[in-house]
């Protein structure tokens, strides 16, 4: 299997964003829930964490696909 480096590339920055806004956002999440709400049952907890992961998460691949698919779109031009 031939390594596409555009695709390597978008999944590089797909994971490592990942990583980079999950943990905090979970972590945050997980403050405010049990802090501000007073929530301590762990079921609830994981499920709040799941749902705003999921939103965020979908929105942030949204964002990473279609800056690679008009990146790949644009007109490519020689710089001589």
């Amino acid at each position: 299997m031939k390594l596409q480096k555009e695709l390597a590339e978008e999944t590089l920055i797909n994971v490592g964003s990942s990583l980079a806004v999950n943990y905090p956002l979970s972590v945050l999440v997980t403050w405010i829930i049990m802090s501000a709400f007073g929530v301590t049952n762990p079921v609830i907890i994981a499920t709040v964490v799941s749902i705003v992961l999921t939103l965020v998460g979908l929105a942030r691949v949204y964002y990473i696909r279609y800056r690679f698919q008009s990146r790949s779109t644009r007109p490519k031009t020689d710089l001589k």
